[in-house]
């Protein structure tokens, strides 16, 4: 348990809570994932939780998902003329996104401390995608990321790679019949 202290902003009673592990499991890179997809399929990295349908990541998801903050995988969205967090918005950030696409490698814990993350507290050990939850893809995205009012820019053009194996002899690939029998 804490100590009791009197809060500095409402001069209240509180109970300083101890310092607790926060890392990143499977479930949190499902419900990091479900982010992302729901981004994409939108074009507008601005959601609220009940977009995502947590619940079927578990009872519990719902309330998790902030936590992923924590290793600075999502924040709130910020209201462009008073920069305060606008309550339930949510964003995908870049270094979300670069460890969606397995760029980055992130801390494999944090400590925090009253919802703060204790400044000097990152683990040495540093996790990728695949290390949290092996089999997962690696997610491709087609921007670099968003902008402040949440759209994407410096979009990566998509080319389309022919086959040039075919090509290379001019020979056509072969087609299989395929035979059904009963």
């Amino acid at each position: 348990m804490g100590k009791e202290h009197l809060c500095t902003a409402c001069n209240e009673p509180h109970v300083a809570q101890e310092a607790h592990k926060e890392s990143v499991d499977k479930r949190k890179l499902l419900m990091l994932r479900a982010a992302a997809d729901w981004v994409i399929a939108n074009g507008v990295n601005d959601f609220k939780k009940k977009d995502l349908d947590l619940l079927r990541l578990g009872q519990s998801a719902y309330g998790c998902f902030g936590a992923l903050r924590y290793h600075a995988l999502i924040a709130k969205v910020r209201d462009p003329n008073t920069k305060k967090p606008i309550k339930g918005r949510w964003l995908v950030t870049r270094q979300g996104w670069a460890f969606l696409r397995g760029e980055l490698r992130i801390s494999k814990y944090v400590l925090v401390r009253d919802n703060h993350v204790v400044p000097n507290s990152h683990s040495t050990k540093m996790l990728g995608i695949k290390d949290v939850y092996y089999g997962s893809d690696i997610i491709t995205t087609h921007f670099e990321y968003f902008d402040d009012d949440g759209k994407m820019v410096a979009v990566r053009p998509e080319y389309d790679k022919p086959n040039l194996q075919g090509a290379l002899f001019n020979i056509e690939p072969l087609k299989q019949e395929r035979k059904i029998f009963i």
